[in-house]
């Protein structure tokens, strides 16, 4: 009895080993996994990182052959610019003209009123010439 005891003692601790061999195979190739793709980011953020760098220089590069009297001089017209777009015209000058061609509108059309009865009364004295002679009898 004392060895069946111990056969089966014996095979509860190998199950039990076999058991803990499985967990400890399944976390270590869970760590390696993990491992693995941690490396493979690290390597593809350092290539990113190195690549950044480089189009980096490049503007240090470009900006760095640039004339330095230009920055000046894009200042300068840009501050001509605003100083042309204050003096320039608004909505306000436009609402303005607006009003000064209705106006100039109206009293056109008043002229054209007096200009038309001037030649209405041109038009009767002139037929009353050619038909009387425009001479006064004696």
């Amino acid at each position: 009895m004392e060895w069946e005891a111990l056969s089966a003692l014996v095979q509860v601790v190998q199950i039990l080993g076999n058991a803990l061999l499985v967990l400890y195979v399944w976390a270590s190739n869970r760590r390696r996994v993990t491992v693995e793709r941690i490396s493979a980011m690290e390597s593809d953020m350092d290539e990113r990182f190195h690549k950044t760098e480089l189009r980096l220089t490049h503007i240090d590069d470009a900006v760095a052959r640039l004339p330095k009297d230009n920055c000046g001089v894009c200042q300068q017209r840009v501050t001509r610019l605003e100083e042309a777009l204050k003096h320039s015209i608004g909505p306000a000058d436009i609402v303005r003209l607006h009003e000064r061609i209705d106006r100039s509108v109206a009293e056109i059309q008043g002229l054209k009123g007096q200009v038309t009865a001037v030649a209405g009364t041109l038009g009767v004295i002139h037929d009353y010439l050619l038909n009387h002679g425009g001479k006064h009898a004696p």
